[in-house]
């Protein structure tokens, strides 16, 4: 079941599941990277201070997703999707990410998810 976070709403889907979460992106070579961020939102955009290997994978593939996971079997995850800019100020990088798409999405509970 998925239930589609509007982007008005994403700041507080975001205060909701934590401010912590996965970004995901893919490196110049086509290698997915995931990394464990602490997230802002403001305004259908998210913001995360990034490393300089992932601000180079978002300056070749800007297109992302985020991810919060549940912990509670019969949770929601939130999964964001979005494209990536890269600001660096005062030593400081930060992936900038425009939101076009989220959701709040139930892990599977069929007879698969079982075994």
């Amino acid at each position: 079941m998925s239930i589609r976070v509007e982007l008005d709403e994403l700041a507080d889907a975001v205060a909701e599941f934590g401010e912590t979460g996965y970004l995901m992106s893919v490196g110049g070579d086509g290698r997915p990277r995931i990394n464990h961020v602490r997230f802002t939102a403001i305004a259908g955009e998210l913001r995360a201070e990034v490393g300089r290997r992932t601000a180079d994978a978002l300056l070749a593939q800007p297109l992302v997703s985020c991810l919060w996971p549940t912990t509670d079997p019969d949770g929601m995850n939130l999964i964001v999707d979005g494209e990536a800019t890269v600001q660096t100020a005062e030593q400081v990088t930060t992936a900038v990410i425009r939101v076009n798409w989220a959701v709040r999405h139930a892990p599977p509970t069929g007879r698969l998810a079982q075994s």
